[in-house]
């Protein structure tokens, strides 16, 4: 018999047991994230399924997540369904404060995806088509339940921590000034709320043997918002990888192509998504400042892939190489 020497295995094989009545004989990491660990678990007749570990206290939030992934599974949107606990509950709340939730386990493959690897055109077509379906479903429904994060989360971060940013963080200064100028333009915004999966990237999504979509993953960070907003990070997302120096034209237009072709409200490509963009880039920048700024490590601002990302869009059009025009606050 194999001896279990992992404590978070333990917890995990335990929990499976004694909350879910899972018979399950053994947990093998997937992916150990800043939020979640993400399990595969093995059951002992050779079922399988995919097991979150959370290393924040989410169960509000988490009830949000499952009350949509029902709705979205019912209307045809290919997500993984949460397994319930015995109790019929949608998550586990662990010994140590933390969270469990239970997926269904779903075939697929990730897109290879790099910087000299664009993703394939058909996928992309897919994808856009797929958080188009996404969107048009959420705005049929409303459910009782919210949460607490929204668009704006990952920037107040920044605010809360300003001090510590302009102090320890090289450039920190500047990138709080970019900070509050891009919330306050967010929070000035339109728009009527719909589900954003928040996080849309390919990493986030599995796909069939024909490039489309099997299933979307990971709702974590899902929220009420903007579609557009959800579109901007997509765009960045799946045009731009990472150590890149410029984005592909082509399949940044034909994933926003593609999501107008399904979407019941269109996305124009002008300068109001073009800084949604760049919102999404400085939201994904706090992020990577804030959650290395908690754990003592200090990295500077134009270390982050997203901020890199976010001085290109701001300099340059998603279509060539001219300056764009962005609101006055941009240019300053």
């Amino acid at each position: 018999m194999r001896k279990i020497t992992n404590t978070n295995e333990q917890t995990l094989l335990k929990s499976c047991n004694e909350i879910y009545g899972l018979d399950a004989a053994r947990a093998s990491v997937l992916r150990d994230g800043s939020d979640n660990i993400i399990w595969t678990l093995e059951i002992k007749n050779g079922k399988k399924y995919v097991a979150r570990m959370s290393k924040r206290e989410l169960g509000g939030d988490i009830a949000f997540e499952a009350e949509w992934l029902k709705v979205l599974l019912a209307d045809g949107v290919p997500v993984v369904p949460i397994i319930e606990t015995k109790d019929k509950k949608p998550f586990a709340i662990l010994p140590t404060g933390k969270t469990l939730t239970i997926f269904e386990f779903v075939e697929g493959k990730h897109l290879p995806f790099g910087i000299d690897q664009p993703p394939p055109l058909s996928a992309v077509k897919s994808a856009a088509e797929a958080l188009a379906k996404l969107h048009n479903v959420s705005r049929r429904h409303d459910i009782s339940l919210s949460r607490k994060r929204t668009v704006f989360t990952e920037l107040e971060r920044v605010i809360a921590k300003q001090k510590e940013v302009e102090e320890k963080v090289s450039s920190g200064k500047e990138f709080v000034a970019e900070v509050e100028k891009i919330l306050s333009w967010g929070k000035n915004q339109k728009f009527t709320p719909v589900l954003i999966h928040n996080d849309y990237r390919t990493g986030n999504l599995l796909f069939d043997e024909n490039d489309k979509v099997a299933a979307i993953l990971d709702f974590d960070w899902s929220c009420q918002g903007p579609a557009i907003k959800d579109v901007a990070h997509a765009l960045v997302e799946w045009s731009f990888p990472d150590g890149a120096k410029q984005h592909w034209r082509e399949v940044f237009d034909t994933f926003l192509d593609s999501y107008n072709r399904h979407a019941e409200e269109i996305i124009k490509h002008d300068d109001n998504l073009k800084n949604w963009i760049l919102f999404s880039c400085l939201s994904d920048t706090a992020t990577y400042i804030i959650d290395r700024l908690e754990r003592g490590e200090i990295k500077p601002v134009a270390g982050a892939f997203m901020y890199q990302k976010f001085q290109y869009f701001k300099k340059t059009t998603t279509r060539g190489t001219s300056i764009m025009m962005f609101p006055r606050f941009f240019m300053n």
